[in-house]
Order: C-alpha cells, then sequence, then structure tokens
C-alpha cells in the first residue's frame, strides 16, 4: 500500500493574490477574509507515522465561491453536476442552476413534498434527472418546467447515471432501476447490495456498470445481461467513488469511506479481477474522476476535506486544493475537464481550476 507525503518546492503563494487574480471584484473583500479563516484552523500533519518532512504549503484558491443555505452534508446524496455552461446543485427541494461563464445562479425548479437526495444533467445539457428522499424521481427541463415525475424506489435515491435516453438509479431500497424518460417506463430492476446502493458508473463504452454499496461492496454488471461478472470486496467501508480509466476501458478506479480511506485500482479484464495497487489516502474518499490525462482527482471527507490529483503517469499527487471547512461530498467536473465544482457541508459551491501552474509537489514514500 502506498502513502503520500507532501513538501512544496517553491515559496508560498499569498491565498490574497490567488482570490484577487479569479475572484469577482465585489466578492474579493468577503471571500478573502473567509479563506484566510479558513487557513488559520487548517492543522498539517504527516500523512504517515514518523513522516520527517518539512511542510511548507502552497494553497490553491477557488477562483468563485458561492454561499448557498441548505446543502446536505450527507455521504450518501449526489448533490451537484456539471454539463456544458450548466452546474446544478440542490438545496433542500429545489434545484438551482449557475452559468459558468457568467456566474449568475437561477432557480430552476421546486419539488414538493420531498427533498432532492441526487441530480444529474442529461449528456444532451437538455434535462435534469432528480431523484428525492422518498424514492421519487422528476424530470426536468433547463426552463424550469417539470416534464415528468414518478415513484420508483422506496426509499432515497442517492446515486443517478445517464446511459442515453435512460436514466438509472441507486436507492437505499439496495435496488438499483433503469427508466426510459421518454415514457417514464421501467425497463430493468437489479438488487445485488445488501445495504444501500451509493454509487454509480459506466464505463466508457457503456458495457458495464460499476455499482458501489454501504455493504463495501463493488458490483460490476454487464449491461446487456443484467448480471455481475466481478464481485470487488477489498474495502473496509462503504464505496461511493468509482471511476472508470478513459483509455484502458478494462480499469477501474473505487474510493472507500472512513473506515477505509483508500483509493484501489483493478483490473478487470479478465476472469477473475486483479488488484493492481491500494493507495491510503488518510480520508474518507467521496468522488473519484479519472481524467483524460490519465490523472486521477479525487474528493475527501473526514479527516482533510479537501481535493487532490494524482499523475498516474509520474506516479505523484501533483495537487492540492484547500477551502472546505467539511466533508467535500458533492462533485462535478467540466467536459474538457479544465475545471470542477465541489459541494460541502459548510454550505459553500467552489468552483475551481483544475490546473494552476502545478502549485504543489509531492513525493511518494
Amino acid at each position: 500500500m502506498r502513502r503520500f507525503a507532501f513538501v512544496s518546492e517553491q515559496p508560498p503563494i499569498s491565498s490574497e493574490d490567488l482570490l484577487r487574480k479569479h475572484m469577482y471584484p465585489q466578492d474579493s473583500q468577503m471571500l478573502s477574509h473567509e479563506y484566510e479563516k479558513i487557513l488559520a484552523g487548517r492543522q498539517i500533519i504527516p500523512s504517515f507515522e514518523g513522516a520527517q518532512y518539512i511542510f511548507r504549503e502552497k494553497k490553491t484558491a477557488p477562483i468563485r465561491i458561492t454561499r448557498v443555505n441548505g446543502l446536505a452534508d450527507d455521504f450518501y446524496s449526489s448533490l451537484l453536476d456539471w454539463q456544458g455552461s450548466s452546474i446544478a446543485f440542490a438545496l433542500d427541494e429545489r434545484i438551482f442552476v449557475q452559468n459558468f461563464l457568467t456566474g449568475k445562479t437561477r432557480l430552476l425548479a421546486r419539488l414538493s413534498n420531498a427533498y432532492i437526495t441526487s441530480v444529474k444533467i442529461s449528456p444532451t445539457g437538455n434535462t435534469i434527472c432528480a431523484g428525492t428522499c422518498t424514492g421519487d424521481i422528476a424530470i426536468i427541463d433547463m426552463e424550469g418546467k417539470i416534464l415528468a415525475k414518478r415513484h420508483l424506489h422506496k426509499s432515497r435515491i442517492g446515486a443517478m447515471e445517464w446511459n442515453g435516453r435512460q436514466a438509472v438509479t441507486g436507492s437505499r431500497d439496495r435496488t438499483i432501476k433503469t427508466i426510459d424518460i421518454r415514457v417514464l417506463e421501467e425497463t430493468q430492476s437489479i438488487s445485488l447490495h445488501t445495504q444501500e446502493v451509493c454509487g454509480l458508473a459506466y464505463s466508457p463504452s457503456k458495457d458495464y456498470l460499476a455499482t458501489g454499496g454501504n455493504d463495501n461492496k463493488v458490483f460490476i454488471v454487464d449491461n446487456r445481461t443484467s448480471t455481475p461478472i466481478h464481485i470487488l470486496s477489498a474495502h473496509k467501508a462503504a464505496v461511493k467513488a468509482l471511476g472508470w480509466c478513459p483509455d484502458k476501458l478494462d480499469t477501474l478506479a473505487t474510493g472507500g469511506g472512513t473506515a477505509d480511506r483508500t483509493v484501489k485500482i483493478w483490473n478487470l479484464s479478465g476472469a477473475k479481477e486483479a488488484l493492481l495497487d491500494s493507495i491510503d489516502y488518510g480520508s474518507q474518499v467521496c468522488n473519484i474522476r479519472w481524467t483524460k490525462k490519465n490523472e486521477i482527482l479525487t474528493t475527501h471527507g473526514y479527516t482533510q476535506n479537501d481535493v487532490r490529483i494524482l499523475d498516474m503517469t509520474k506516479n505523484k499527487q501533483t495537487h492540492i486544493f484547500e477551502g472546505h471547512r467539511n466533508r467535500v461530498i458533492h462533485f462535478g467536473m467540466s467536459s474538457e475537464e479544465e475545471y470542477f465544482a465541489t459541494g460541502s457541508g459548510d454550505e459553500t459551491v467552489c468552483i475551481w481550476r483544475a490546473r494552476e501552474n502545478d502549485l504543489t509537489n509531492f513525493l511518494v514514500r
């Protein structure tokens, strides 16, 4: 198992300078003050026992911070997504959409009688699928019109994926369901997990669906037959974070919760799955995105509440992003992978540049 320790090789950059460079003028003064408070409370500790490194941190600041009230601090929800220039996030029973280019945020829709537990924008960017705490789904267009609504699960829907015109949902009722949004008909139902389904991710080819659960297991399901072809049982906590390699179509990264804190890399090409690597991040893994540049981006909860980028080609961590005061549970990334958005129980939605001049360098131990 690998562990990482951070050493900065360049002099510190002022967080105020970063904020002034990137923020809207009307937000700079307030955000600089808030960021200073965050940094003042930050404690840097070695990532493994006995580490003898000197920590001279260089901070990467968000380029935009949006104050929000009601963003749930719930590991089993997924309340943020990004498609095109639209960033969608849910607060209680409301869905908001922020235009990335202008920074303007508008209330898109309000669902009655239930708070929202998951949102996912369609690949075309024309509609949003929202899941609720009562097991309902709603299809909403970008004008805010609720096109359809249906009761689908017996409990909350915390995980969601799109496959063309089909929406795939994972629920606390332990089932995974596929629905054709054109007619709102259920086309498939899978029961594999013994506890809540909290992660879903299609392979780049859409041939396979990875499902993560609170039972600490990951199933790899053949999309043509709806049958599992692999069962991954190496994690010691819930698996919400799933990320397929975009180039090696049979390679998957999985991330475990607080009692596990590892990212595991799997080769799924053979009849028997092979664990290629296990990386101890020392922190709850909430999301994974494997980028086209062969980087693994992870967001974290207890204890670090940060975002990290691991360059798989160089075998080192190259970036760390700090600024949230609570778990970084909600996540979305732009299609060109130059920017990403994060949401946290600290009631902020932040936009970041994914590669800000390689501000930090990590040594592999």
